[in-house]
Formats: C-alpha cells, sequence, structure tokens
C-alpha cells in the first residue's frame, strides 16, 4: 500500500444522499497541504463496500479539513453501501467488517481517548477504518490480497506512526472477535 500516492479514504458517513450535493465525512489515509488534498481527491474515482466495486462518475471536492480526515462533497448523489472506501487503487477489494480486539505495543497507551470519529489503519496489505463503538472497536478493512483477521494482524495510524518498520510506531495489533 503506498499512502503517499494512492488516495484512501474510508467514507464512514454520508449526509444528503439523494440531493445533489451529497456530502461524504470520513478519514483520510493521508494529509497535506489544501491544494495536494483537492488534487487526490479528485483523482479518486473508485468505490469499494460490502457489496462490490465500482467507479465513481461524480465529481468530489473537499469542503472541509481536520485533523482526522476531510469532508468531501459529492456533486451528485450516492445511494450505495456504507462504510465503503474511495479509492484511486483499482486493485483494492472489500475484505473485513466487524468487531475487533485491539493491543498496542505501547502498554501504557490510554484507549480511553480513542478519538471519537476513529482512526486510520494500515496493514501489510490492507487498510481500514478503526472506530469505537458502544459495542467495543469495529473495523472496515480493504486489502488487494485475502486477509485473515482470525490471526493477529499487524498495523500502524498514519496519523501517528511512520510504518510497521519504523521502531518507534505505535503498533496496534487487531484481532477479529466474531
Amino acid at each position: 500500500m503506498d499512502i503517499d500516492h494512492d488516495v484512501y479514504y474510508f467514507i464512514l458517513d454520508a449526509e444528503n444522499r439523494d440531493s445533489a450535493h451529497c456530502v461524504f465525512n470520513g478519514i483520510d489515509f493521508h494529509g497535506g497541504l489544501d491544494n495536494e488534498v483537492s488534487q487526490r481527491v479528485s483523482a479518486a474515482k473508485y468505490l469499494v463496500s460490502s457489496s462490490g466495486s465500482r467507479a465513481l462518475a461524480d465529481k468530489l471536492s473537499v469542503v472541509h479539513r481536520n485533523r482526522f480526515g476531510n469532508t468531501l462533497v459529492l456533486t451528485g448523489n450516492y445511494n450505495g453501501d456504507l462504510p465503503c472506501l474511495l479509492t484511486t487503487d483499482l486493485q483494492m477489494k472489500w475484505a473485513y467488517a466487524g468487531k475487533v480486539s485491539i493491543r498496542t505495543s505501547d502498554p501504557e497507551f490510554d484507549l480511553e481517548t480513542f478519538p471519537t470519529k476513529g482512526i486510520a489503519l494500515c496493514g501489510g496489505n490492507w487498510v481500514g477504518a478503526l472506530r469505537l463503538g458502544e459495542e467495543g472497536f469495529r473495523l472496515d478493512a480493504c486489502a488487494r490480497d485475502e486477509i485473515a483477521f482470525a490471526v493477529e494482524e499487524s498495523a500502524f495510524c498514519p496519523d501517528w506512526s511512520e510504518g510497521l518498520e519504523n521502531p518507534d510506531s505505535l503498533i496496534i495489533f487487531v484481532k477479529s472477535r466474531e
């Protein structure tokens, strides 16, 4: 996965789905300057969800940026499944959706302060959105190859760490609870 060159944006919620200006809320796997984000997002034309993959025919624009992602406006409407992955990577397929247990490489990491919106996770061959809900942690993930969350998978959050091989990275270990 190359989050510096390919676009990976997990759409978690959509407002005004039937209007001419649908609003996507989600998590961007790569930050950058406003013009860089706009260029990257406008290049993303592929949606991956649990019901399959399809090309996005409508235009996207960035309307708001914050630390944990961007709010995108779609000129057109979207009636597909959520969550879904907006990407430039045509090899991505839906891989997992469900409850997970997590632990980290830092025993002092405070999971109680987990961001409400969730975080982006990058594994060896997958990307996902990890969120904390009333029933615990939930992961939605897409991958190029098949992955098995029955075994523990290693991942990092690109907002907090440089990669899996970086010795200073906070590594998050994810395992299915289903």
